[in-house]
Parts: C-alpha cells; sequence; structure tokens
C-alpha cells in the first residue's frame, strides 16, 4: 500500500514542530529568587556560547536553581531571551531581553504598584541610556552614555563628563543662566553668566583659583605711579632729572 506524499510530509511538519515545541519548553526555567518570581530561557547547549569574554561586560547565568551575574565571565548556562520577574503580588518588576548572558534592548522596571521607576537601553552588554521616572511616568532624570563621555540630565541641569572634566549648563524656565567647567572637581576654565539668553559676564578660574583680568588703562597707570613713587625714594635722581628739564628749557630760550 502506498502511502501518500502530502500525509508523509504532514507527518514530518507535525514531529518536527513537536520537537521543537519540547526544546522550548526545555529551555524555560521559572524559579523563586530573593523574594521575586522568575520566568526566563537559558542559551541550547548545542548552540555557539561566548568564544571570548569581555572583562568590562556583566554576563547572567544559571546554575543550581540561582540566577548570577559575573563580571568578564560564566560558569553555568548563559541567559538567552526573553526574561520577566514578579513581586509577591504578581506584578511585573522588570522585564528584558538577552543574548548569550548580556542584557539587550530595553529593559523595563516597575514600582509594586505598577508605575515605572526606571527605562534602559543596552547594546550587546553595554548600557547606553539609562532613565529615572516619577510616578506619573514623567523622566526626572537621565543619563546618556557615549564612547568616551556621559550626558547626565537632572531637572534643569545638564552635565557633560568626559573623563576628569565637567561641563555644566543651568537652565531655568528653559533659559541658559550659566555654564560653568570643572577639572578634578574645581572650577577650571571660563565661566559664563547669561540674562535672558544673552552672555552678560565671563570670568575665568585656573584650578580652582579665579584669575582677575587687569585692564591695560589701570596698568599704565600703575606703572606712572611705581616711576614717581621710586624718584620720592630717590631724591638725586629727581634732582638731576629736574637739572636736565631746567637745562632743556633754558637752551630753548637763548635760541629763541
Amino acid at each position: 500500500m502506498k502511502i501518500p506524499l502530502v500525509f508523509l510530509f504532514g507527518l514530518f511538519v507535525t514531529f518536527t514542530y513537536s520537537q521543537r515545541e519540547v526544546k522550548e519548553f526545555y529551555l524555560n526555567r521559572n524559579l523563586k529568587q530573593d523574594g521575586l518570581q522568575m520566568q526566563f530561557k537559558i542559551l541550547d547547549e548545542d548552540k555557539h556560547g561566548v568564544w571570548f569574554y569581555n572583562k568590562e561586560k556583566f554576563y547572567f547565568w544559571y546554575k543550581a536553581q540561582h540566577v548570577l551575574s559575573t563580571q568578564g565571565e560564566s560558569s553555568g548556562l548563559l541567559l538567552h531571551g526573553e526574561f520577566e520577574s514578579f513581586y509577591g503580588n504578581k506584578q511585573l518588576c522588570n522585564k528584558g531581553e538577552f543574548h548569550k548572558g548580556l542584557k539587550s534592548g530595553e529593559w523595563i522596571y516597575w514600582r509594586e504598584d505598577g508605575t515605572i521607576r526606571r527605562t534602559e537601553d543596552w547594546r550587546n552588554g553595554n548600557l547606553k541610556k539609562v532613565a529615572s521616572h516619577d510616578s506619573s511616568g514623567l523622566v526626572v532624570e537621565s543619563t546618556i552614555y557615549k564612547l568616551r563621555k556621559k550626558i547626565h540630565t537632572c531637572q534643569d541641569t545638564v552635565e557633560v563628563i568626559k573623563g576628569n572634566k565637567v561641563k555644566r549648563s543651568v537652565y531655568q524656565d528653559n533659559k541658559l543662566v550659566k555654564v560653568e567647567t570643572f577639572k578634578n572637581d574645581v572650577l577650571h576654565g571660563k565661566q559664563k553668566f547669561f540674562e535672558n539668553g544673552k552672555l552678560v559676564t565671563t570670568r575665568k578660574f585656573v584650578e580652582g583659583e579665579e584669575k582677575i583680568k587687569i585692564e591695560k588703562k589701570d596698568s599704565e597707570e600703575t606703572i606712572e605711579t611705581s616711576k614717581k613713587e621710586k624718584l620720592k625714594d630717590h631724591p638725586e635722581k629727581q634732582s638731576f632729572f629736574k637739572k636736565l628739564f631746567n637745562k632743556k628749557e633754558s637752551t630753548g630760550e637763548e635760541n629763541e
């Protein structure tokens, strides 16, 4: 008796789908840890894991009914796929995704009342952006991480941080009020002050000490005063210049 080809194909698809379903079920994990109920997936042992661990990144892995996080290494089954955790009242605590043990994409964290308290953006284990939210969901503080600097915003203040240098811009009613620059946590460089968005004053600091600029006119007057004081201290020089001046006057009268 001949078995129809369509029937064999259907049997093969059903078997393959069932096998995949069994494997998906096998990769799922469910456990209670630190007062939270966790649901997540692990990386298939048949798939390629991590050849070289990045010593600066944190890897999440599963072993002996525990989820652990280790910088630059792992010693268990790497988390891979969707991750969710729940409070005791069944409310979501956090939700995100892992890729071979590293956080990836958007992660959201909730309070027990269901309001968002924090959001994160991850790319291959690197945190790119984090924001804190108030109970109404509005962002009250955020940090953007770039290659060699980070931009931190809190209410009306924006800080650009690069190594030991900080540039702080302060706003009031959406208008720039001042721009401060720091080096090693002390004022360093030009400090700018604004009114109605226009620059009105600039002050210069070097390693925390203000450098006051002396105007040229004041400088010349200071030099002239210094000369007069020196002549007072040396009367013989004063008489010499006086005689020289008188001699020039008398010579001028004779020529006339």
